[in-house]
């Protein structure tokens, strides 16, 4: 299940998601291919309901996941299937090494700090970007999440926040990588 609440307080944070999402990607859309632009509006899609589901719960669903890999795949197969086998080994690796960072960070503080959801969204994120794009949406969705973390406290509000949903800003991070690239050039 999706959400329970009513209608009007999902749609405020869909809409204002999906106008970020979109902001984002309307300078290269008119370059895309038609397919991709498709497999963009997907991504924007299932980010979107991650997004929604990870900052009320903290919880990202499993199915957004394997929908968003899924869709990566189909994508970069028919976009350049030469690259899959270095984007499905990233995946991988992420996902392993997520996990195993979440894991740890568990058995040393017994509060769960990095959960297994976004160790399977990191993977189907890499799946899109590939290794070269990893670094750069790691960086953007870390910055990010910590803006939103510090910065309410720095403009004299509410305490820093203690608890953030990491799955938004891996989202985000990793959307902007694929739409234009990673830092410095790397593809």
């Amino acid at each position: 299940m999706i959400s329970t609440m009513p209608f009007s307080r999902l749609s405020a944070p869909a809409i204002v998601t999906g106008i970020l999402y979109l902001s984002a990607a309307l300078p290269v859309l008119p370059e895309m291919p038609s397919f991709i632009v498709l497999g963009t509006f997907v991504y924007a899609a299932l980010a979107i309901w991650i997004t929604i589901v990870d900052f009320r719960s903290y919880r990202i669903p499993d199915f957004a996941n394997v929908l968003l890999a899924t869709t990566g795949v189909v994508v970069l197969a028919v976009a350049d299937s030469s690259a899959l086998p270095s984007h499905l080994f990233a995946a991988l690796a992420g996902l392993t090494i997520f996990w195993f960072i979440g894991f740890e960070l568990y058995r040393i503080r017994n509060k769960d700090h990095l959960g297994a959801g976004d160790a399977k969204l990191l993977g189907a994120l890499l799946i899109w970007v590939g290794p070269w794009g990893s670094m750069t949406g790691l960086a953007y969705a870390s910055f990010s999440a910590l803006a939103y973390a510090t910065i309410p406290k720095m403009l004299g509000g509410a305490n820093i926040r203690r608890k953030v949903a990491f799955g938004p800003f891996l989202c985000f991070g990793f959307y902007i990588v694929w739409l234009y690239g990673p830092l410095g050039g790397l593809e």
